[in-house]
């Protein structure tokens, strides 16, 4: 008899933390998505994507100098 109130208890307790992870995945789905889709300065990412690609771009070229692959036009 005991045993059978044992396993309810048991079962209610699982549950219970099924709806809890439940809850805690929406909530971190929905955090991500306004965080991504509102964020105060959409321009920012941008502007360091361009940063970065532009330094990327300054470092292959300094790169090719170094070589003597580049040389550059006489002024």
């Amino acid at each position: 008899m005991q045993s059978q109130a044992h396993n309810r208890e048991l079962e209610k307790r699982r549950r219970e933390g099924e709806k809890k992870k439940k809850k805690k995945k929406k909530m971190f789905a929905f955090l991500t998505f306004t965080t991504l889709a509102f964020s105060p300065k959409p321009r920012f990412r941008e502007e360091k994507r361009k940063r970065s690609a532009s330094l990327s771009i300054t470092l292959l070229v300094a790169e090719l100098k170094i070589a003597g692959l580049v040389v550059e036009p006489s002024g």
